[in-house]
């Protein structure tokens, strides 16, 4: 006796999806009737609206869909849901470079935008993702040359139109806002601005990007690209520096500064702080996401992730101007238990559903340990308080220790890792079909005209890297480029008792330069600190320094984004002068014996510290016998002679 179709349909609602999937093959009518449309969107409703899993608002609507998509879609995302859990392997794919990779970026699903740079240049590539997976040829969809490394960047995806701006780290700061459009049947980039001494990049929002650092002063600023108008946040730097991350609406702006949130409206004329929160710990990277959810009734609301020394935070922003609301709610905090000191963590970032969160994590002390990528799903209310964290880790991975750079798709379980060897992998966790994902979205490039298109040349510049960049360089070597810098904005004449010389001066029989960058030194000084921290500050100048002072000897002055800081090449540490004071006022203060400065920590960068890096790097090499950096070197990568001759000792 058969059961109306209706009747099935209802049973087979009733069941989980592993059952569904085994009760369907019980006989081609069962099945015929599991390929009913109203059967996955119930699924989809129960188990992944209702589980809050990660489903991307950038899809297709579940009603654009046909009953066959919308069912591989469900598929799709219970099997990466459940390959994260049981800590399944993923697909991989390689694409080695012969420079550093400096800056990823996964597009909706659908594109991978890949920056290699060496200490000259860099070259920015656009890779279909799903190709990548199903072609061995691994060539780009678009390919140009930038004039400077790159150091960061962000996308903006409106309709059909993909807008980038990235950040180059030439000797003068840039900012280029760049579209990725269908030109005479190629894919190309193209320029629409330029922005100078304009860095430290932190969002792009329509006709805005979010910057905080501008003529060298660290303040949050707003700039008008198209125009180029600067619109200052705050008139002068402080101690809190600028902004580590921003987000931008329609009428205000939050702003992450060091150990603060700031919410900024507009009043129609200028932008006012209406409102500041203090976090109770000092950030090191922070990071904002509001999904895009068009199945939603009201907007998705604003998370931000911070990391810090004692961990990682996830809040959610209550933020209404016209109330003078502005509220952190903390969704979820986690540290890796047992290990001391605390774990190196950083880069936390939320994930494009705003449903997980992912960060880089390694023992600062256990040189056995590599770092490793961790990503977990934000917990929903009471439920799952303590979520499953999903780590992965390869001996085939590249080095994120040196210098790594990632993204992850959460919604489609892609991953992709870069480094400063030139290593590049790509990973599918859901190990779905590739060519699937082309019918989910509706998002295709733009076509656009000849007239007025600047579009940037795809040849390779030569140029003659350095050691992979950007933190390569022997730890005893002064860059070049760095002592020019200090030469263009640092002070052309001293006030007797003081020098602008660092390089020919000497502290007994070292070069002051060398001791002041603390040259030998085990652990970092407070100037590789500054350095370190130099995305949170800005870069530092040395200013002056003392020759024959009867106080202080070698006491360094040194500019860091429109602050002053002091240090004593005898001491590891740095101290920020108080503010108000001038360079006059603290050079007449300091002869007359008092210095108007306080201690600072300056733990705020949370990267993976630069020591670390080459005790890892030889730890490896000892170790597993493995150089990367003469990898890159036999790929093709120029490395700098003396550097490559150390690691063959």
């Amino acid at each position: 006796m058969w059961l109306p179709d209706d009747l099935v349909l209802c049973v087979l609602m009733t069941l989980r999806i592993a059952s569904l999937l085994q009760f369907r093959q019980a006989c081609k009518h069962i099945y015929s009737i599991s390929l009913t449309k109203q059967l996955w969107v119930h699924v989809y409703f129960r188990d992944i609206v209702a589980q809050h899993l990660p489903f991307a608002g950038y899809w297709k609507n579940i009603d654009d869909l046909t009953a066959s998509q919308l069912e591989r879609l469900v598929l799709h995302v219970l099997r990466l849901n459940h390959r994260l859990r049981m800590h399944s392997p993923p697909i991989a794919r390689s694409l080695y470079q012969r420079r550093s990779v400096t800056w990823v970026r996964l597009v909706q699903s659908q594109w991978l935008l890949v920056a290699s740079s060496d200490d000259v240049t860099s070259i920015i590539a656009l890779w279909s993702v799903s190709s990548l997976f199903t072609s061995k040829s691994g060539a780009p969809l678009a390919e140009a040359s930038l004039s400077a490394p790159v150091v960061t960047g962000v996308v903006e995806v409106i309709g059909s139109s993909v807008t980038l701006a990235v950040e180059l780290c030439g000797r003068t700061p840039q900012i280029l806002v760049l579209n990725i459009a269908k030109h005479r049947h190629l894919t190309v980039f193209s320029r629409l601005q330029t922005l100078n001494n304009i860095s430290h990049l932190r969002f792009l929002r329509g006709d805005y990007i979010g910057v905080s650092l501008v003529d060298n002063i660290n303040v949050p600023c707003l700039v008008d690209w198209k125009h180029a108008n600067v619109v200052r946040l705050r008139h002068l730097p402080d101690l809190q520096g600028g902004a580590v991350a921003m987000h931008m609406s329609e009428r205000w702006v939050v702003v992450v500064r060091r150990g603060i949130l700031e919410g900024y409206v507009h009043d129609g004329q200028h932008y006012k702080c209406w409102r500041v929160v203090k976090i109770t710990h000092s950030v090191g990277t922070a990071s904002f996401v509001q999904p895009d959810d068009s199945s939603a009734h009201s907007p998705a609301p604003l998370k931000l992730c911070i990391t810090c020394t004692t961990g990682l935070f996830v809040y959610e922003i209550l933020c209404r101007p016209d109330t003078g609301v502005l509220s952190l709610n903390i969704l979820w905090h986690h540290n890796k238990p047992g290990m001391e000191p605390n774990p190196m963590m950083t880069q936390g970032m939320l994930g494009c559903t705003g449903g997980s969160v992912s960060w880089l994590w390694g023992s600062t002390r256990n040189l056995g340990f590599t770092v490793r990528f961790a990503t977990a799903r934000l917990p929903i209310g009471s439920r799952e308080v303590h979520p499953t964290i999903f780590e992965w880790q390869d001996v085939n991975m590249p080095a994120l220790y040196s210098s790594g750079v990632y993204d992850y798709d959460d919604a489609r379980g892609v991953l992709i890792l870069g480094n400063a060897y030139g290593e590049l992998s790509l990973y599918d966790f859901s190990r779905s079909d590739p060519r699937l994902f082309r019918h989910y979205s509706s998002k295709s490039l733009a076509a656009v005209p000849h007239n007025g298109l600047d579009v940037l040349p795809a040849h390779r510049i030569p140029s003659y890297p350095a050691p992979p960049f950007p933190h390569w360089e022997d730890p005893e070597y002064v860059k070049n480029d760095l002592l020019q810098s200090w030469r263009e904005h640092g002070l052309i004449h001293a006030p007797p008792g003081w020098s602008t010389d660092f390089v020919n001066a000497k502290d007994g029989n070292v070069p002051l330069i060398y001791a002041f960058l603390g040259r030998g030194s085990s652990v970092p000084c407070g100037f590789r600190m500054l350095e370190n921290a130099a995305h949170f500050y800005g870069r530092p100048i040395p200013l002056l320094h003392t020759c024959n002072s009867p106080y202080h000897y070698d006491l360094a002055i040194v500019d860091v984004g429109g602050l002053l800081f002091m240090r004593d090449v005898d001491d590891p540490l740095f101290y920020a002068v108080n503010e108000g004071i001038t360079l006059e006022q603290l050079v007449a203060s300091v002869d007359q014996g008092w210095i108007p400065a306080q201690e600072i920590t300056l733990d705020v960068s949370q990267q993976i510290r630069e020591i670390w890096s080459y005790a890892m790097m030889d730890h490896e090499r000892k170790v597993t016998r493995r150089n990367r950096c003469l990898e890159l070197y036999r790929r093709g990568g120029r490395v700098n002679g003396r550097f490559l001759k150390s690691q063959l000792a």
